[in-house]
């Protein structure tokens, strides 16, 4: 079966205007300059993702880091310079879930909440599996 890569991340926001601010400064996403069909969004390039934020009337997040939770827990961005991006968002007030630090697989990570508290993920390094379910999806993403 061909492997069905993700495209696409809808991100619901309170805030549409300080969303876009904080995506394209701190995640460094440029806009993407399309005639948008509703006011209400903005659409963010994110390499081979589109980041699509779409403001919503809502609730706070209701978020609880206990793994327990069902659904869609983050996402996450390949970076470098992990730690030097770590401190401009701590020099901006942005409130982080785990501090950056080395983990299994030989990669850098670090997590952090969004001005909505969607829980964001920088990881640096290629990550090195110790189980692989299917070689040729590893071999394709890197």
């Amino acid at each position: 079966m061909p492997v069905l890569p993700i495209r696409f991340v809808d991100v619901n926001v309170t805030d549409l205007d300080r969303s876009v601010d904080f995506y394209t400064r701190h995640l460094e996403l440029p806009i993407i300059d399309t005639p948008q069909l509703d006011a209400n969004e903005a659409w963010l390039d994110g390499g081979p993702v589109v980041v699509r934020l779409h403001h919503v009337d809502g609730r706070p997040s209701r978020w609880v880091a206990d793994d327990l939770q069902l659904g869609f827990r983050h996402f996450g961005f390949s970076v470098t310079g992990l730690d030097e991006r770590a401190d401009l968002l701590h020099e901006a007030g942005v409130p982080f879930h785990l501090e950056p630090l080395d983990a299994t697989g030989n990669v850098r990570i670090t997590f952090f909440f969004d001005p909505d508290g969607v829980l964001l993920e920088f990881i640096q390094g290629h990550l090195d599996h110790h189980e692989v379910w299917n070689a040729d999806i590893v071999e394709e993403v890197h």
